[in-house]
């Protein structure tokens, strides 16, 4: 991994006919994604800010959910959230052979981080138990090279396209 390297959690994010809609000018109908971790915070906000504590009141919360957001949305989202979870596993079974180790990493990158914005520089893929090698320079110089090749490649490509598409 380079030093600079950064790797992302897995924030599910769904948007189906189910989901709360936009109003918008086009006659086609905006949907508003829905997060999982969005929908984790809302019930703990709930349990642990509020002091919600009781079953009964815990239905008035989801009550009042599934008033805002369609079920089957929400339903929607677990499974996306589950997939997502099951993905991250067999990808960390590639590298590593301690399921425990893998579950937890997992459990981590899809339901710990809160906010796919959140990101896991060197250092904490390093406290995660990630499998992560350093490169020595020369190789890191190299794989910026390449990267430097891509994105010139990458911007010609866009500005001739741009031009191209907006000659008059």
């Amino acid at each position: 991994m380079l030093k600079s390297g950064q790797l992302s959690p897995v924030d599910v994010s769904i948007t189906t006919p189910f989901n709360p809609t936009i109003e918008s000018r086009s006659q086609q109908p905006q949907y508003l994604p829905v997060n999982v971790e969005d929908l984790s915070g809302y019930v703990s906000f709930s349990k642990n800010i509020l002091g919600i504590k009781n079953e009964e009141n815990m239905v008035n919360v989801l009550k009042y959910l599934t008033e805002y957001i369609n079920p089957i949305a929400l339903g929607a989202v677990h499974r996306a959230r589950e997939k997502n979870a099951k993905i991250a596993s067999s990808l960390l079974k590639y590298h590593m052979e301690d399921g425990n180790l893998v579950k937890r990493i997992s459990d981590i990158v899809t339901m710990g981080l809160y906010n796919h914005a959140f990101y896991i520089s060197k250092k904490d893929a390093e406290e995660l138990k990630l499998p992560i090698e350093s490169i020595n320079r020369e190789i890191e110089s190299l794989i910026w090279d390449l990267f430097s090749e891509y994105m010139t490649l990458l911007e010609k490509n866009l500005v001739e396209g741009w031009i191209k598409n907006n000659k008059d």
